[in-house]
């Protein structure tokens, strides 16, 4: 090795020279390391350059896609797991797809007549083209990707409805072969895990698949939420396989209980590490085990069990969503289910994932909107508020609804002056019944926000509208539900009904039953809070300016009980002496709060310190 002192560097070739000098130096370093029985440590090997990271395991991904069913939905799915963390060189992505063999080299001309006579058709090419797009985005990026392509002929089973049976033996048959099919080309791949991914799984974290890894388990998966009680584990199981109920399901579900937890069953999104020893004791396939269904999750459930494998669900956090089991084929239903789903996510805080190259095929929900059989549509939303109003705006895409979104007035910009110059003035005595304070600002912001669009809608004359504040949420099928409340009342109008405000939502304070209202779905209401979502006609926006309200403030909750003269406090209520506001509420209730008071993630606008100014005591 040349003496560094006698080396010019004037030249690449010197450089060169100089680099492996500086090299020969640091490994010298290291072999008397090795000479004197003492490995290099850390800060050593950092100080010379050569520090260190594990290779991380390789996993394949499978993902069996239904031929039609889940084409809404994968979008959402395959951008989940694009959106993954976790190196994409270190991924293998195998799909697996039927296509209809009547879709095989279709002229444009006959294609246009199939996918118009069967939508099943239409949506079988839809998801083609969105497998498509997505592998023409991402070919470079992962390992490997492989489309394995079968050629479909439907042969469905007929359930005593007359429809289309969705979980029958065929079915059943073809789920069975495709994940026996991807756990074997995982082995014949020889990589470390095998992360098996139904396609109406939605991750919406993005460190998913790194931290399943982390937990170093032998069966591992994220819990997702669904719709109702579904998921996608079970918490007990009896001896055939069949689900047991179990006191544990309902804690880890709603996440009362945290952490990584020991359960007989999961499916959907599974994380399978493959080097362990019994992985060829695992199967899909029932008929390989004594006496266990003819089910690809029990089976592989029991399997597992048999090898003495424990499964485990990780609930550390929400990690996605999963499509709620659909007993028979109705596309509309799947399609309802999607937008309810959606609007679960929205109410945790997230939003499904979609990347570039697939929003293209998300943009059945942008179709034409219109205003819920109403004249407008309000949401009230503070400016520093945006992330409830991106919310609000992206739910009224999945309705379809064509929103106005009114500034609320912010309470914490309220002074004394503006409410004397505004001659605006508190209601003589009112104490909040339940926490015995005065009114704070922020529910003069609330009270005053929703004044402001009561004027506009006399002024416009308006005959029906909705008002939403920005943490509604919506109850599921909100949109059909609500045509059909339209629909009622419409009719009850028509005959010289009578109707000013309806409840979309509510608390209701007393316990005595409410008198049904001489239209279907609909009660007369008690004495109940919230003013999250209600309808308010013309006539009942002049009922409530008539009083005067903004001379007598309370809070927007308080008052509409007032005005329909079924507030319990008498004496606030003789200060509006015209209380005739017709008032009608749908039962069930359509929406709710997101948050309750007491929930980890309340926030409220309305209780935040209740002095900011001095209180004038003409005012207050």
């Amino acid at each position: 090795m040349p003496n560094k002192d006698h080396v010019k560097f004037d030249d690449l070739t010197s450089l060169v020279v100089r680099c492996l000098y500086w090299n020969y130096v640091w490994l010298e370093k290291i072999y008397r390391c090795d000479l004197e029985e003492s490995p290099p440590t850390q800060e050593l090997l950092l100080s010379t350059g050569l520090h260190y990271e594990r290779i991380k395991p390789t996993i394949q991904i499978a993902v069996p896609i239904h031929a039609y069913s889940k084409a809404k939905v994968l979008p959402f799915t395959l951008s989940g797991i694009e959106r993954q963390d976790y190196p994409k060189n270190r991924i293998k992505v195998y799909l697996y797809f039927d296509l209809f063999d009547d879709l095989v080299n279709l002229s444009s001309e006959s294609e246009i007549d199939l996918l118009k006579d069967n939508p099943k058709y239409e949506r079988n090419l839809l998801t083609y083209r969105t497998i498509k797009s997505w592998i023409e985005a991402n070919r470079y990026l992962y390992k490997d990707i492989q489309l394995n392509i079968d050629y479909y002929h439907e042969t469905s089973e007929i359930s005593e409805e007359g429809q289309s049976s969705y979980w029958n033996k065929e079915q059943y048959k073809k789920i069975i072969q495709v994940k026996t099919l991807a756990l074997q080309h995982t082995l014949d791949n020889w990589v470390d895990y095998l992360f098996l991914v139904d396609s109406d799984a939605i991750l919406v974290k993005n460190n998913t698949l790194s931290s399943l890894i982390g937990e170093d388990q032998p069966l591992i998966a994220p819990m997702l939420k669904s719709l109702g009680a579904y998921s996608n584990f079970w918490a007990g199981m009896n001896e055939r396989g069949y689900y047991a109920r179990a006191e544990d399901y309902f804690p880890i579900l709603n996440r009362k209980k945290i952490g990584l937890f020991k359960v007989p069953m999961i499916n959907s999104c599974i994380l399978i590490d493959i080097r362990m020893e019994q992985i060829n004791s695992l199967t899909f396939n029932g008929s390989k085990l004594h006496n266990a269904p003819y089910d690809d999750m029990i089976a592989f459930a029991l399997s597992a069990k048999y090898a003495n494998v424990p499964m485990y669900i990780n609930n550390k956090q929400t990690w996605g969503y999963l499509m709620p089991l659909s007993d028979v084929m109705d596309l509309d239903k799947l399609d309802q289910d999607l937008i309810d789903l959606q609007f679960e996510a929205s109410s945790d805080g997230n939003s499904f994932p979609v990347t570039e190259s697939l929003i293209p095929f998300t943009e059945h929900f942008s179709s034409k909107k219109d205003k819920l059989g109403m004249d407008q549509i309000y949401i009230i939303n503070l400016k520093r508020r945006p992330e409830r109003l991106n919310r609000m705006l992206d739910l009224m895409d999945l309705l379809g609804a064509d929103a106005k979104v009114w500034p609320a007035v912010d309470g914490k910009g309220l002074t004394e002056d503006y409410l004397i110059s505004n001659n605006l003035a508190m209601l003589d005595g009112y104490i909040d019944p339940y926490n015995k304070l005065q009114m704070n600002p922020g529910e003069i912001g609330c009270f005053l926000s929703h004044y402001q669009i009561w004027q506009e809608v006399v002024e416009r004359n308006y005959s029906k509208v909705i008002i939403f504040e920005d943490d509604a949420k919506f109850e599921t099928a909100f949109r059909t539900k609500w045509m059909k409340h339209v629909e009622n009342l419409e009719e009850y109008l028509s005959n010289g009904g009578q109707v000013d405000f309806v409840y979309l939502g509510r608390k209701l304070l007393v316990s005595r039953t409410e008198k049904e209202a001489p239209v279907e779905g609909f009660v007369y209401p008690e004495y109940s809070y919230w003013a999250n979502g209600y309808m308010l006609t013309s006539t009942g926006a002049r009922k409530l300016l008539d009083t005067q309200p903004q001379q007598k403030m309370i809070p927007v909750d308080e008052l509409f009980p007032m005005l329909y003269d079924k507030h319990p406090r008498k004496k606030w209520a003789e200060q509006f002496p015209n209380r005739t506001l017709i008032a009608f509420s749908v039962q069930p209730l359509l929406l709710h709060p997101i948050y309750h008071y007491g929930d980890a993630h309340y926030i409220s606008d309305t209780t935040y310190p209740r002095r900011l100014y001095k209180p004038s005591p003409s005012l207050f």
